[in-house]
């Protein structure tokens, strides 16, 4: 989806509107910067929309959805280098925690997630390196 800024001028005075191509369109602003914070913000929200849902008993859409979502999208953001990580290097580098971690890699390898391909190896006493293994 194609996301951008147009430029204004109403009164001759410069404004900024973030827009997409899905309609979306944010508000006036004088400041470039204001334009693409929005524009940033929305592409990141359309980006979490798009992962299918999740599941389980306790599950909320409306309380978890966002959370999980920004969860899985970082964790494979990180694993598409196609290097070995710990749950201890996800969460570092995340910002998530090692169990929310763990769960977004199993929710990955489901087939409504993609059924990525990600593989585990033992390291030594409990600890588990994974791996995305990347399509040629």
């Amino acid at each position: 989806m194609s996301h951008g800024l147009k430029q204004v001028w109403p009164s001759g005075r410069r404004y900024y509107v973030p827009e997409c191509q899905c309609g979306w369109t944010g508000g006036l602003t004088t400041a470039r910067w204001m334009a693409e914070a929005a524009h940033t913000k929305h592409a990141e929200e359309a980006r979490v929309e798009a992962v299918p849902e999740f599941d389980g008993a306790t599950y909320s859409h409306d309380r978890d959805h966002v959370r999980l979502g920004k969860q899985m999208l970082a964790v494979v953001e990180v694993l598409k280098d196609g290097d070995w990580h710990t749950l201890a290097e996800l969460s570092q580098r995340t910002g998530y925690p090692e169990a929310s971690i763990s769960a977004r890699i199993r929710d990955c390898r489901k087939a409504r997630f993609g059924g990525k391909e990600i593989v585990s190896d033992y390291v030594r006493r409990g600890l588990w390196r994974y791996r995305l293994v990347l399509d040629e």
